[in-house]
């Protein structure tokens, strides 16, 4: 699921959205907005040990998390990942 939100979202109108459902598996639908098509993404891994679960859905940490490893990725790589609407 994090590499869906390191595509990037360029918005092709003011109404532009990602959204994420069960309905669509693995994939991010992208409505009137396009991946970063061409650019890179980065995936950021923390310590999960620095989080603690709120609100059912959520994880929050409440201190700074510096990232223990950036990982560069190309968009195109990846674009088996999304609906473009």
């Amino acid at each position: 699921m994090a590499i869906c939100f390191a595509l990037g979202c360029v918005g092709d109108s003011k109404t532009a959205e990602r959204i994420m459902l069960p309905e669509y598996g693995d994939r991010m639908v992208f409505r009137n907005c396009h991946p970063d098509y061409g650019g890179k993404g980065y995936l950021y891994l923390l310590d999960k040990d620095k989080f603690t679960h709120a609100m059912e859905s959520q994880w929050v940490c409440h201190e700074e998390v510096i990232p223990e490893e950036v990982i560069e990725i190309a968009v195109d790589d990846y674009l088996e990942y999304c609906i473009v609407e």
